[in-house]
């Protein structure tokens, strides 16, 4: 393999960004795939990258991997989380990999995440030298599906960890040093122009012109695209609809994965870089490898975790069952009779803590647990035992009347299953801010007392509910932390019965789908020994009642050693979000997130400390080299 590192690519106004590009050994051409990251390539990205190069060179293709514009080793300006997404950038770096003489003209883009985000980015400015993409797990609609599910401030995922993560990578310089002395211009440049990304979504909190404006046109995409998801990932309702919406030729995998590569996850994990080298291999090469000839749907049923295909998405041969929500707290297949009851339910604000985090990896990603905590503090509706095995998959609704005594309230929905050893797995959730009923642009007042009918949709699944087992529905008014309690206190009112309507919608499929079942290679981990690296995730739950703190705590330590550098890399985030007695006033996330190395004989040393509470953000950020001060900087936004 050859590489070279730091090439520098003139964008149209003139800002140069940073590129790695790794060549096969031999003449070539070869077809090129770009991965396009704001990571840092020589920093965090740089060892889970390396294995990847390898199996794709090794496959006889030129792998090049750049840093978006104002990150890591390139030049211009990132004040804003959504600047990578920058089309016109894209668009230049497709077509110079496409005019290089060691490229075929054919150019493939996929990455995981934000990789995935620029892919779709890129297809929907059509640069003629892209022929095919693989999006992993990436958003593309921001506002609900991500920033403010259901109208809600994403909380400890979103705001503890990725945005944390990115203050330290911002405030890491270039650490492949040439002698020109580039580096540090490029280096100075970003420490002149710093600003949290964290400062920025919290300006909009509702659906306005800024989250409009970043999203990705996905029904502008026409070349071939391959979506891969995950039940369990943050993006899992954003890659659904780009499979529906994307034009051209597609494919759809979803497995029982986190938001984690899913070679990497605790379940069914797959080797999906074959998955994307056979797309590629035929869209790019020309290789009648069959990949167009399966089914274009895979997907693995939670619960029972057999993987099968299907024709399309959603399936046609969907059929919906309909759950009433009764006075005695079950879930009956008829509306109730008599008269019309209430049920009452009062808000507490640390409610969640049970239904694992949906994260950014690789940041101390968790599955759910065991849900008999959160339900214990919710109000739940349970099904008679099940007469025979039911397949949720789909888009599930609940559709409620209530009214409340608070100006605002914010309603969480789980789905779970419930064993006949009563333990609860959760299926799906969904979140929904009663303020936001009639859509996040323009929120609606709540009126107390006041009744409203409101139909709020989890998000998809694929589980199955085995025999003897129960549906449960479990409504609550927080998900502490996936999202911040709002800051308000009292009751909500379930009105049942009568002319109210409050039921659950279920997506049920019967089998006769296709016959034969997708086979997936298991991932060969041999790279973790060549490719060393340390990585310490955690999480835990601290219940402190002595003070009456809850607190649930994540992050991760990551360290290993590239040629560049004189010694080790090492990452550190530790988060948490706290609440004390159940007061939602108290709730606040605190990050502390760190870098060092040692870079030309010096030692540097990068630090961030962020601190999220309901109405301020703080954010300190020092850098020091041989423990001497060179930036330091303090952020306070109130908002």
């Amino acid at each position: 393999m050859k590489a070279d590192y730091n090439v520098m690519v003139e964008m149209k106004d003139g800002v140069k960004l940073s590129v790695d590009i790794y060549l096969p050994d031999g003449e070539g051409p070869w077809p090129v795939v770009l991965n396009c990251y704001p990571y840092h390539k020589d920093a965090l990205l740089y060892r889970s990258l390396q294995p990847v190069v390898k199996r794709f060179v090794e496959s006889n293709y030129a792998y090049v991997v750049a840093d978006c514009r104002g990150t890591g080793a390139s030049e211009g300006v990132s004040v804003d989380p959504l600047d990578p997404l920058n089309g016109d950038d894209l668009y230049t770096l497709v077509e110079w990999c496409g005019a290089q003489d060691w490229s075929t003209g054919k150019v493939g883009m996929w990455g995981s995440s934000y990789g995935g985000m620029t892919s779709l980015k890129a297809a929907t400015v059509k640069p003629p030298s892209l022929k095919a993409i693989v999006p992993v797990m990436p958003p593309s609609s921001f506002y609900q599906n991500l920033a403010f599910p259901g109208g809600m401030l994403n909380m400890l995922g979103l705001c503890g960890a990725w945005l944390a993560l990115m203050n330290v990578m911002n405030l890491t310089p270039p650490l492949r040093i040439d002698e020109a002395g580039r580096w540090k211009r490029i280096w100075q440049s970003h420490l002149e122009n710093y600003v949290p990304y964290l400062s920025v979504g919290i300006e909009h909190p509702t659906y306005d012109e800024y989250w409009k404006g970043h999203e990705i046109r996905i029904d502008q995409i026409e070349v071939p695209i391959y979506v891969i998801e995950g039940w369990y990932g943050f993006s899992i309702l954003d890659g659904l609809r780009q499979y529906e919406l994307a034009k051209g030729p597609k494919k759809l995998l979803v497995g029982p994965w986190t938001h984690f590569d899913p070679n990497m996850c605790g379940l069914e994990p797959v080797d999906h870089i074959k998955e994307v080298i056979r797309w590629f291999d035929y869209w790019l090469k020309g290789e009648n490898n069959g990949v167009m000839d399966e089914p274009p749907v895979a997907i693995c049923v939670l619960g029972s975790y057999q993987w099968r295909y299907e024709n399309e998405w959603p399936i046609r041969r969907t059929q919906h069952k309909k759950y009433y929500l009764t006075g005695g707290q079950r879930l009956s297949d008829s509306p109730p009779e008599g008269p019309e009851e209430k049920l009452s339910y009062r808000y507490e604000a640390a409610v969640g803590i049970t239904a694992g985090l949906r994260t950014v990896f690789p940041l101390g990603i968790d599955y759910p647990k065991d849900q008999r905590y959160d339900d214990a503090h919710s109000l739940t509706f349970d099904s008679a035992p099940l007469e025979s095995d039911i397949e949720v998959t789909g888009q599930p609704e609940v559709t409620l009347t209530l009214s409340a005594d608070m100006e605002d309230v914010g309603l969480v929905a789980k789905l779970c299953d419930v064993s006949p050893d009563r333990s609860s797995t959760l299926a799906t959730v969904g979140w929904l801010r009663l303020s936001h009923r009639e859509g996040h642009e323009k929120p609606k007042p709540v009126k107390p007392g006041e009744t409203y009918t409101i139909t709020l949709k989890l998000w998809p699944t694929s589980y199955l509910f085995r025999k003897d087992h129960r549906i449960r529905l479990s409504i609550s008014c927080s998900d502490f932390p996936r999202v911040f309690p709002l800051e308000v206190e009292g009751s909500i009112h379930l009105h049942l019965g009568g002319s109210n309507t409050a039921e659950l919608q279920l997506p049920v499929v019967p089998s006769g789908g296709p016959t034969s079942k997708p086979v997936f290679e298991r991932p060969d981990l041999s790279f973790l020994e060549e490719f060393p690296m340390v990585m310490m995730p955690e999480w835990r739950v601290v219940h402190d009642h002595l003070l009456g703190r809850l607190s649930v705590e994540s992050g991760v330590l990551i360290e290993f050693t590239p040629d560049y550098l004189d010694g080790p890399y090492r990452y550190e985030n530790h988060y948490h979000a706290d609440i004390t007695g159940n007061n939602p006033s108290t709730a606040e996330i605190h990050a502390d997130t760190s870098s060092s190395f040692k870079l030309a004989g010096e030692n540097y040393y990068i630090h961030a400390n962020q601190v999220l509470t309901q109405s301020k953000l703080t954010v300190n950020a020092k850098i020091t080299v041989d423990d001497k001060v060179v930036f330091e900087k303090k952020f306070e936004k109130e908002y």
